[in-house]
């Protein structure tokens, strides 16, 4: 199953809970990504991170950008 019907599974039915962001972390493996760097802080896996953020498109109004869903996952495991 490709990323954008796991997550379009998701949106339909899942959307609103407080564990949304978990679940798009465990979509690309983000989660494992981000706790292996704050554990080395080795900034290889920064690249990492963002290469696989850009995987995660979305249209709106006609211009490419990152799923604002996987932006707002990664901004609220910092957070945590």
């Amino acid at each position: 199953m490709s990323i954008e019907s796991q997550m379009q599974n998701m949106k339909d039915g899942n959307e609103g809970t407080t564990q949304d962001h978990h679940v798009y972390l465990t979509l690309m493996n983000l989660r494992e990504d981000l706790e292996e760097y704050f554990r080395t802080k080795n900034p290889r896996l920064i690249q990492v991170i963002c290469e696989k953020m850009m995987q995660s498109e979305e249209i709106i109004n006609g211009r490419r950008k990152i799923n604002s869903n996987i932006i707002n996952a990664v901004a609220l495991y910092i957070g945590d």
